[in-house]
């Protein structure tokens, strides 16, 4: 009877703290798909009055690099932003820039060219090593595609706090960013 009760209770225990964890893990993919929404936001944003100026006679290249300077004073998830156009020139650019710092040919623009709508990459490591994430969002007035709106995300910084957080964790509790392969992020 004692080795029943035992291997019952000890069940119990584990399938409580399993539930548990299925709560915590819920809680931190809401907090991870709510930022992710909040960049969506910020690009849908952003793209509207992008497309407002090269809706108009002549596209103001001034106006156009501090919006995406403004996109980057203000949130901190964004290593650089950039404005290409149909044929992928760069039109803006704001963030890392210059030598060294060109725009490689991502799978993330083709895909957003493709399918006419946002795009976001997986976390990757820029030349410098750091892990990064592109966002892609199309640019279209009146129909007509116009180019692209690029955004370079640091993830390390923004969604750290996520993964930190320990609460429901309790003291030695960790969470880690896991992709599909496995591999940590």
């Amino acid at each position: 009877m004692g080795a029943l009760a035992y291997h019952q209770a000890r069940s119990a225990l584990r399938d409580e703290a399993m539930a548990h964890m299925r709560d915590v893990a819920r809680e931190r993919r809401a907090r991870l798909e709510s930022w992710f929404e909040e960049r969506l936001g910020d690009m849908d944003l952003l793209a509207a009055q992008v497309e407002r100026e090269l809706g108009g006679p002549s596209p103001d290249r001034q106006a156009l690099q501090e919006q995406l300077d403004l996109l980057l004073g203000r949130q901190s998830a964004y290593r650089r932003c950039a404005l290409l156009s149909s044929r992928g020139s760069l039109l803006a650019d704001a963030g890392v820039s210059g030598p060294g710092h060109s725009l490689p040919d991502l799978p993330e623009l083709h895909e957003a060219r493709k399918t006419g709508g946002p795009v976001l990459g997986p976390v990757v490591r820029d030349p410098a090593g750091d892990p990064v994430m592109h966002l892609v969002r199309p640019l279209s007035v009146h129909g007509e595609r116009r180019g692209a709106l690029l955004a370079v995300m640091r993830p390390g910084r923004t969604i750290h706090p996520i993964l930190s957080d320990t609460t429901g964790l309790g003291e030695t509790g960790e969470t880690y960013l896991v992709g599909a392969d496995t591999l940590m992020l």
